[in-house]
């Protein structure tokens, strides 16, 4: 893959995050990013429980994935033998 960073998972986490329906808000406490402006002054919440959540569907989504890819490695190395 050329042009790779490290910038690049945090772009692929929120956007996964997206895809599975995580609130903005939350997606963007999990980056670390702060609320500005008036929302930053009034909302300190932080988001630790909704985070937590989330980050656990986002690992449950990447478990899925990993099972279905792994189970049709699996199915094609027997069908080899």
């Amino acid at each position: 893959m050329e042009d790779w960073n490290p910038h690049d998972l945090r772009r692929t986490v929120r956007t996964g995050l997206s895809r599975l329906g995580c609130p903005g808000d939350v997606a963007e406490a999990i980056l670390g990013h702060s609320k500005k402006g008036i929302e930053g002054t009034y909302n300190l919440h932080g988001y630790e429980n909704e985070c937590a959540k989330w980050l656990q569907y986002w690992a449950d989504y990447l478990d899925e994935i990993f099972k279905m890819r792994y189970s049709s490695q699996k199915k094609c190395e027997a069908m080899e033998r």
